[in-house]
């Protein structure tokens, strides 16, 4: 029989590793709450996002180390991205309800970081950022255009490794006007 330490420990490691940007967005709680908690896929480790991110690039071996990841970073100065519209994508299990963003700073890191080994299939990468996971079906109800526009500011980079450890770096704010 395992010892809960250790059955803790499996349950926080992954086969790949992924890089993903954290962002302020200050009403992210009153956004997620609009969806009724009927309607949420809470299967799988699936549900609401309770992190507003954009996910750079998914499928990092174990080998792969923070000094690589940081290297191919590098010192990157804040931007901001725009969103006012949600949309959807769906699959055979959920729907998933989400801003799509367009950036080029997102597209130049998804292409720097391609650089290392990865396991990724995604020829082209599409930005976006994850509201939640919704049952197969429902989320067409939530696709809708904000009356205002939401700007958000990175706060940090982060790297989710196989270990299930999370290393971050912090992005250099610029001020906006």
């Amino acid at each position: 029989m395992k010892k809960f330490t250790e059955i803790i420990n499996e349950q926080l490691t992954y086969d790949y590793g992924c890089v993903m940007i954290n962002f302020d967005i200050p009403n992210w709680n009153d956004i997620i709450k609009e969806i009724e908690k009927d309607d949420i896929y809470d299967e799988d480790g699936f549900g609401l996002e309770k992190e507003s991110h954009i996910t750079l690039l998914f499928g990092y071996p174990k080998e792969i180390a923070v000094k690589d990841i940081k290297n191919i970073i590098g010192n990157l100065d804040s931007f901001y991205i725009e969103m006012q519209e949600t949309s959807l994508f769906q699959n055979d299990n959920y729907d998933v309800l989400k801003f799509d963003v367009n950036h080029d700073t997102l597209h130049a890191l998804n292409d720097s970081l391609k650089q290392l080994p990865n396991t990724s299939t995604f020829p082209d990468y599409h930005p976006h950022m994850t509201i939640s996971y919704i049952k197969k079906g429902r989320g067409i109800k939530y696709i809708k255009k904000y009356d205002n526009l939401i700007v958000a500011k990175p706060l940090e980079i982060v790297y989710s490794l196989p270990t299930g450890t999370k290393e971050k770096k912090q992005v250099t704010l610029l001020k906006f006007k």
